[in-house]
């Protein structure tokens, strides 16, 4: 026991050598901290190419473990299967890594597969969803999925085509669609509910056009929308969010999974404070559901147990587009995804952190076989307003799929940055 390093002994009663070093375990305390774990050596075969998963081409064979689809019931043709890709589940994260001979501390730098550009994730999903790159759909109840676009400031525009079921009865007739919202979200949010079901994004509904945020909905559109119609969505973040980078820790280690490496990250993980917010309580009933619709932050006030209010990102909107035509600003002062915020999923940490990810990512929520195809390239879009398509132009507005060369810069500085602290903390420099 006394030849064990003392973070490794088990916790017991303090004794008077033990009183001496009782001191926590900090990311800016302990260099080997600074990555969980000091990554293994690379071998040879984890120089290769990142695979592409393997895809479903038809429905589950008869006696075919679930565990093998993207889901339940019938797959989309194309889809990628559960198994070959690890789920953002349980407060960990995970994307594709290569070996970096370049940087022989960190050793590790994300990869890049197929197809090269902004996508819906194959990782940042509920289970229940089947995924193609670009298409959406769920055979069971309401599940979600986000783009891997990470949109922190300017604005920012892309598509989302409504599509049908493609389901049809034993008689041979179209079975009708189920039902879709759109939106954003941030990366605390359930991908097992909708878009807007927590205070961490905000949905636009099929049915009747409603906006939701915090479950709860408010008239937006005089009309729904339905299969064929194409919904543009702009987001409009300040052009210049202050970012505390002295806030930026990556905790990231490679793993192999089904003989692929991904990076295992920490996840941002709701709080409790948000969660008393959107929950607000008097005499065990919840404010949000007596206040007859009002505002989540007037129900706090109106509660009385706490003057906590999270921050707004000030001039921030979500405007909408239907078949090219104007529906109006569907949410304006989003809430602020930014340290403290936002928290990590770890104790060891001793204040906010910001792993460079933090953001509004696209999302689609899916239900009954509900089905969508985001369209994130600007040479793709096909209903764009005159308004829109003058910011594309001059370069104002965005598409998301512009996102994709700007997230590749920064994940190469950012590797720089961990190297060369790596080398401060160790004395190397």
């Amino acid at each position: 026991m006394e030849d064990l390093p003392q973070k490794r002994r088990r916790k017991t009663k303090l004794d008077e050598d033990d009183s001496q070093v009782n001191i926590k375990t900090t990311y800016e305390t302990d260099p080997t901290v600074l990555m969980r774990l000091r990554p293994p050596q690379p071998s040879v075969a984890d120089f290769g190419p990142i695979k592409e998963p393997p895809k479903r081409t038809g429905p589950i064979t008869e006696g075919e473990p679930i565990a093998a689809v993207t889901g339940t019931g019938t797959p989309v043709s194309g889809s990628m299967t559960m198994e070959e890709i690890p789920l953002n589940k349980r407060g960990f994260r995970y994307t594709t890594c290569l070996p970096n001979t370049q940087l022989d501390d960190i050793m590790y730098s994300v990869g890049e597969s197929k197809p090269y550009s902004v996508c819906m994730s194959a990782s940042d999903r509920s289970g229940m969803c089947h995924v193609d790159e670009n298409t959406v759909t769920c055979d069971g109840g309401w599940r979600s999925a986000r783009a891997t676009a990470c949109l922190r400031e300017g604005k920012w525009y892309h598509e989302v085509k409504v599509g049908d079921s493609g389901h049809v009865s034993e008689n041979g007739t179209p079975v009708p669609a189920g039902h879709v919202r759109l939106g954003y979200s941030r990366r605390e949010s359930n991908l097992e509910t909708p878009v807007g079901f927590d205070g961490y994004g905000y949905g636009l509904r099929d049915v009747n056009g409603d906006r939701v945020h915090v479950s709860r909905t408010k008239s937006f559109m005089s009309s729904g929308f339905k299969a064929g119609d194409v919904i543009g969505l702009l987001l409009n973040l300040p052009n210049r969010v202050e970012h505390d980078y002295t806030k930026l820790k990556r905790d990231r280690y490679p793993i192999k999974y089904k003989n692929q490496l991904f990076f295992e990250m920490l996840e941002y993980i709701p709080t409790k404070q948000m969660e008393n917010w959107m929950n607000p309580k008097k005499g065990g009933v919840s404010a949000i559901a007596t206040a007859g619709g009002a505002d989540p932050v007037a129900n706090h006030i109106l509660d009385g147990q706490s003057s906590w209010e999270p921050a707004v990102l000030e001039g921030s909107s979500i405007e909408v587009y239907k078949n090219g035509e104007y529906m109006g600003t569907m949410f304006s002062e989003l809430l602020d995804y930014r340290p403290p915020y936002s928290k990590f999923n770890a104790s060891y940490y001793a204040g906010d952190a910001d792993d460079g990810l933090l953001g509004y990512y696209p999302t689609v929520s899916c239900f009954k076989g509900g089905k969508v195809e985001c369209v994130f390239d600007k040479n793709e879009f096909s209903a764009v307003h005159e308004d829109v398509k003058k910011g594309l132009e001059t370069g104002e507005i965005k598409s998301v799929g512009e996102r994709f060369d700007e997230m590749i810069a920064e994940d190469v500085v950012y590797d720089i940055l961990d190297q060369v602290g790596f080398e401060l903390l160790t004395g190397k420099l």
